[in-house]
């Protein structure tokens, strides 16, 4: 007698790809169509047979204080629908071959090749339809692709409405402030960026009306926990006098702002010798601690630039440093090496932290002079 062996076989569903975090739409134009300048918003799933959904995420509070537990916010999904109702969306669908050379048939179809994938493309549309924009500045998504056997959701991508305010004008603001350093040290300027900027904008300094672009002479850093951008300039003499001024622009709609504030910058030369002082810490100043030791608080993954700036006559050598050894974790800038250190954070991630929250670490780095 023959034995007879069954097999069950069950198939998962898989998220092939998804849309990067976030993608920026341009107010004055809400579209984000299929053409080669604005590619959709692409899920690509398997098995090519599956059902893709999409779906908008809104926050929602459960609970209420009233409960044990208090008041719990919850997301609640809400399908995009694929009918002409779904302005200002539009869902098509699509198979993605991924290996046309196998020439594989799926048996349950008889037509979709088996090793291919199967892609939900979102569209914004505009129109009547992004009115939708004017209470919201952004939306989160997720993909959802089903099976017989079980589905899956997606990590969340959100759709984000740019905007670059207008510079605040600061209190008692005159429009030409004076700074002044020692000759030969290192000077700076900051540009501060509006809150609420999105996407984050791209920032040019400006000399007596003229654009600066020498990389040797000048450094735009960018710290952790500020809102400014700060241009550094190596050496400072004589011929770095002058009035100094920023402008934002937006990459997506290319709209750009000039900074209402003038920094004017000129040199001090002293008859005697002045004790080196720091000018400018590795950390904002926390009034609420007086620790010396300041914490900053960074993402996993990020690039940090850390560096403080020090002024004395004749000017100090100023250097930058981390506690520990592992050297092959931080980059010495080449222009301005005494300063400037790069933290790269994700290079010595621990499996023990890769567990899908966001791990927060303190680095002890120092100054000295």
């Amino acid at each position: 007698m023959g034995v007879v062996t069954v097999i069950l076989l069950s198939i998962i569903p898989n998220i092939v790809s998804q849309p990067p975090p976030v993608t920026y739409l341009d107010r004055s134009r809400l579209e984000l169509t299929s053409s080669p300048s604005h590619p959709p918003l692409s899920c690509e799933v398997w098995p090519p047979t599956a059902n893709i959904s999409l779906y908008i995420a809104h926050p929602y509070l459960g609970g209420g204080s009233n409960s044990p537990s208090g008041p719990r916010s919850h997301l609640s999904l809400e399908p995009i629908p694929t009918g002409p109702s779904s302005a200002p969306f539009r869902i098509t669908r699509r198979i993605v071959p991924s290996n046309s050379t196998l020439g594989l048939i799926d048996p349950m179809t008889a037509s979709v090749p088996a090793f291919s994938n199967a892609a939900a493309n979102l569209e914004v549309l505009g129109g009547d339809g992004s009115n939708v924009w004017a209470s919201v500045d952004s939306v989160d998504v997720h993909c959802r692709v089903d099976t017989k056997f079980g589905a899956v959701l997606s990590a969340p991508f959100r759709v984000v409405i740019s905007r670059l305010p207008e510079p605040l004008t600061p209190t008692g603001f005159s429009q030409t402030r004076v700074k002044e350093f020692i000759k030969g040290n290192v000077a700076f300027v900051s540009c501060r960026i509006p809150p609420d900027s999105q996407p984050p904008p791209i920032v040019q300094f400006y000399l007596n009306g003229s654009l600066i672009t020498n990389s040797q002479k000048y450094k735009q850093v960018l710290r952790p926990n500020e809102d400014q951008v700060i241009l550094l300039i190596n050496s400072f003499k004589v011929s770095d006098e002058g009035d100094y001024r920023c402008t934002l622009t937006n990459p997506v709609t290319k709209a750009t702002v000039w900074s209402p504030e003038i920094i004017r910058l000129q040199v001090r030369t002293p008859d005697k010798p002045v004790n080196a002082r720091i000018i400018l810490p590795l950390a904002p100043q926390d009034n609420s601690s007086a620790a010396a030791t300041r914490q900053l608080v960074v993402r996993e993954g990020d690039n940090v630039t850390l560096f403080c700036i020090m002024e004395g006559a004749p000017p100090p050598e100023v250097h930058t440093y981390p506690h520990n050894t592992q050297k092959n974790r931080y980059i010495m800038d080449q222009e301005f090496v005494e300063n400037i250190m790069k933290l790269q954070v994700a290079n010595r991630a621990h499996p023990e932290d890769d567990n899908g929250i966001t791990t927060d670490r303190i680095w002890d780095i120092r100054d000295l002079a």
